[in-house]
C-alpha cells in the first residue's frame, strides 16, 4: 500500500463527505504542510474547495455562511481552544471537523458546548498524523526530540501519536521490536504498544494484518550516514539546497547587489520528471535533464510554426502541457546548475571520495585528510564533518591525529560549537561495522551502505537476533515472525532518517514483491540539520565533558 495514495484517499474522502457546494478548508500549520505534500492547489479546487485559511489567523468579523467549512487539524489543546472560539461565532454555514489523531472526550465535550448555533455536522478521527514524502517515506517534522540523552516529553508524545497513526492507517497490528541498547527505543516501543492496544479496537473496524513488524531504531547507532555527501538527485537537493515541506529556495546574486530568491516545488507526486529522476545519481541526472531540454526545444520549434487555423487550434490544445513542460525544464535546469556550482566551487567530489575511503577503506591517508581540512577552498562544515568521521573511526588508535585536526580547525576560526561537535563522546560504543571495507565497488562516491540495509536484510530473512532486537511485551518472543519473514515492515528511527536510507528502502522494495517496507523518523536530516540536532541535545554536562 502506498502512503501517498493512502493520504490522498483520506483528503478526498474528507472533502467529499461534506455537502455539495463551495467549501473552505480550515487548517493548522502542520496539516497545511501535510496536504501540500500530497495534492496541488488545482487538484483540490476541482473538488469545490476555493479558500484555505489557518485556524486562529482569520478575520472573525467576516461572515461567509454560504460556505461549508472542512476543518482538518491536529487535536492539540491550542487547536481545540481556537475551534471553540470559531464555533461560538461561526462564520460558515456548516462545519465538518476532522482530527488527524484521537481526540479526548473532554475536548469533544468542550467543542459540543461551544457549538451553540449547531453548525457542526460531523466529527471524525482520521489518523493522518504524519507527513508523507514518497510512497514509502514519512516524517513528523520534529528536528530534535531529545533533552540531553533523554526524551523530551512533548516529543515522545508526538512520536507515539505519529507512529501509532501510521499503524492505524496501514491497518496493521504489528509485532514491535526495538534496538536493545537504546532506552529511547525501548520507551517509545512500550508506549506505542499501549496506544495500539488501547485504541486498536476502535480504529480497526475490519480485519487487520497481524503478520507485520514495527522496528524502532536509534539514530545514534549509525551517526555516519547523515554526515556523508550523497549523490542521488533527491539527496543532493536536500544536502546542498535544503528541502522544507517540499519546497527549495535558491538565492541568486543580482547586479543591484540585492538577492533574488526563487522557490521551487520538489514533490514527487506533483512533478513527474522529479519522480522519474529522484533516485538517479549526479552523473545520470545531467544527461536526463539534457534530454528533457532537447525534447522541449523540438516541441518549441513545432509550436512556432503556426500558419493556419488548424495549427492555431492545435497550439491552444497543447498549450497547457507545453507550458507545464516549460516550467519543468526551467526548474530542473536551474536546480542542477546551482548544484553543479556548489559541487565544483567547494571541492565536494574530492571531499566525498575522501569520506568514502575514510568510512569504507582499510587504509587511511591522514595527510590527504589534513590537507583537505586545512584548505581554505572547502567550507567549514565540510572540514568539521571530515574531522568527525576521522574521530569516529580513529579516536582511540590515533588520538594525536585527532588533536592535530582539531588544532587546524581552531586556526581556521571554526566556531566553538562546531569544534565540540567534531569530537563524538561515545566513540567507543560506535559499531565497527560502519567501516567495513567494500570490494568490487564501481562508484567511489557511493561505496558506503547504511546500517539500515543490513538490519532490513536480516529482518526480511526472519533472522533478527532477539538479543539485539528484543520483542516489546511478553507474548511475542518466538512468534510467527521469527520463523518467517513479515508481510510488511515499518521502520521508525528515533533521531531522524536520511535520503540515503530512503533510497536503500526503495531498492529493497523494488527487489521484493512479497514484503512492503516503510521508513519514517521524527525528521529527514541532511548533514547540517543532523549536526544542529546534536548541538541542540547536548546538555550542559555533556558540553563540559569536552576538553579542548
Amino acid at each position: 500500500m502506498s502512503l501517498t495514495n493512502l493520504m490522498k484517499c483520506y483528503i478526498n474522502k474528507m472533502i467529499k463527505e461534506s455537502e455539495p457546494g463551495y467549501k473552505v478548508m480550515l487548517l493548522d500549520k502542520y496539516t497545511t504542510s501535510l496536504i501540500s505534500l500530497i495534492m496541488g492547489m488545482n487538484e483540490i479546487m476541482k473538488e469545490e474547495v476555493y479558500l484555505f485559511e489557518q485556524l486562529g489567523q482569520v478575520n472573525y468579523s467576516e461572515n461567509m455562511a454560504y460556505l461549508k467549512c472542512i476543518v482538518f487539524v491536529r487535536p492539540t489543546s491550542t487547536n481545540v481552544a481556537a475551534l471553540c472560539q470559531e464555533l461560538q461565532k461561526p462564520r460558515y454555514g456548516s462545519y465538518y471537523l476532522n482530527f488527524s489523531n484521537s481526540i479526548s472526550k473532554s475536548d469533544v465535550k468542550l467543542l459540543a458546548e461551544s457549538d451553540e448555533h449547531e453548525v457542526v455536522q460531523e466529527i471524525h478521527e482520521i489518523y493522518a498524523d504524519f507527513l508523507v514524502h514518497t510512497p514509502h517515506l514519512f516524517s513528523l517534522s520534529l528536528p530534535n526530540c531529545l533533552q540531553g540523552q533523554k526524551w523530551d516529553s512533548d516529543a515522545l508524545q508526538r512520536c507515539i501519536q505519529g507512529v501509532a497513526a501510521v499503524c492505524f492507517s496501514l491497518h496493521i497490528m504489528p509485532i514491535i521490536r526495538y534496538q536493545n541498547n537504546s532506552e529511547l527505543c525501548s520507551s517509545l516501543a512500550e508506549n506505542v504498544m499501549k496506544k495500539l492496544i488501547k485504541e486498536g479496537l476502535v480504529c480497526y473496524d475490519s480485519p487487520v494484518q497481524n503478520n507485520s513488524l514495527l522496528l524502532i531504531l536509534d539514530r545514534q547507532e549509525d551517526p555516519v550516514t547523515p554526515l556523508l555527501h550523497q549523490w542521488t538527485y533527491e539527496a543532493m537537493v536536500h544536502e546542498l539546497l535544503g528541502v522544507h515541506n517540499g519546497r527549495v529556495k535558491i538565492e541568486h546574486e543580482r547586479s543591484s547587489s540585492r538577492e533574488e530568491v526563487k522557490e521551487f516545488v520538489m514533490i514527487p507526486c506533483q512533478d513527474d520528471f522529479y519522480l522519474k529522476c529522484m533516485y538517479l545519481n549526479y552523473g545520470d541526472i545531467g544527461q536526463t535533464i539534457k534530454e528533457l531540454m532537447e525534447e522541449y526545444q523540438q516541441k518549441l520549434s513545432k509550436q512556432q510554426n503556426v500558419e493556419s487555423l488548424s495549427d492555431m487550434k492545435k497550439f491552444v490544445e497543447n498549450y497547457p502541457e507545453f507550458k507545464k513542460m516549460s516550467g519543468t525544464v526551467s526548474k530542473h535546469v536551474t536546480i542542477l546548475g546551482e548544484l553543479s556550482r556548489i559541487v565544483s566551487s567547494n571541492k565536494l567530489l574530492e571531499i566525498s571520495e575522501c569520506e568514502q575511503e575514510l568510512v569504507c577503506g582499510t587504509e587511511i591517508n591522514f595527510q590527504r585528510i589534513k590537507q583537505l581540512v586545512s584548505s581554505h577552498e572547502i567550507r567549514e562544515k565540510d572540514a568539521v564533518k571530515l574531522v568527525m568521521l576521522y574521530a569516529l573511526k580513529h579516536q582511540r588508535s590515533h588520538s594525536n591525529d585527532v588533536k592535530t585536526l582539531i588544532s587546524i580547525l581552531k586556526k581556521k576560526n571554526v566556531s566553538d560549537t562546531s569544534l565540540k561537535t567534531s569530537i563524538p563522546q561515545d566513540v567507543s560504543s560506535i559499531r565497527r561495522r560502519f567501516f567495513k571495507g567494500i570490494k568490487g565497488v564501481d562508484n567511489v562516491y557511493t561505496q558506503h551502505k547504511p546500517l539500515l540495509t543490513e538490519i532490513l536484510n536480516s529482518a526480511l530473512r526472519g533472522r533478527l537476533k532477539e538479543t539485539q532486537f528484543p520483542y516489546c511485551g511478553t507474548g511475542n518472543s518466538g512468534g510467527a515472525l521469527e520463523s518467517s519473514c513479515p508481510k510488511s515492515i515499518l521502520v521508525f528511527m528515533v533521531g531522524g532518517i536520511t535520503y540515503e536510507e530512503a533510497y536503500a528502502v526503495h531498492l529493497l522494495n523494488s527487489s521484493s514483491r512479497s514484503v512492503k517496507i516503510y521508513l519514517g523518523g521524527n525528521y529527514i536530516h541532511n548533514s547540517q540539520s543532523f549536526i544542529d540536532s546534536i548541538n541542540g541535545s547536548l546538555s550542559d554536562h555533556r558540553k563540559s565533558a569536552f576538553n579542548l
